[in-house]
């Protein structure tokens, strides 16, 4: 579907019926600096689905149905700066690898099942909201 924007900067989907999102499926979007998708019922995200956008800064995936996540997910997001997974069902943060989220200032984690956290003191974060 997004194989022709290839200068897209920015995409914001809201209200929408995504139940997940599979492997590379923003491959094309390689300026890609913001990704928005809030309220489209997103239960699983692949650990490669972001793997093309090494341009992004922000992320939010707020007010869905994600349970978990997987630990490589946001590996290639290095220079990502903003993310927010409020609103979802994430119960442990395995996934916050703090060496590809080295550039990360806000993490907003608010609303979901948390039982397990990790030492944020790894991570220097400017803000943090759970």
């Amino acid at each position: 579907f997004f194989e022709k924007l290839t200068n897209l900067e920015s995409l914001e989907i809201e209200n929408g019926q995504l139940n997940s999102l599979p492997t590379r499926i923003f491959s094309s979007l390689f300026k890609l600096a913001k990704l928005s998708m809030k309220r489209v019922n997103i239960e699983h995200v692949d650990e490669r689905a972001f793997e093309s956008l090494t341009n992004l800064r922000d992320l939010s995936l707020e007010e869905n149905y994600i349970q978990k996540i997987e630990k490589n997910t946001f590996h290639a997001l290095e220079n990502l700066q903003n993310l927010s997974l409020a609103y979802n069902q994430i119960e442990n943060l395995d996934f916050l690898n703090v060496d590809s989220l080295a550039n990360l200032k806000n993490l907003n984690l608010a609303n979901n099942k948390i039982k397990k956290m990790l030492l944020f003191h790894q991570i220097n974060l400017a803000r943090t909201t759970y």
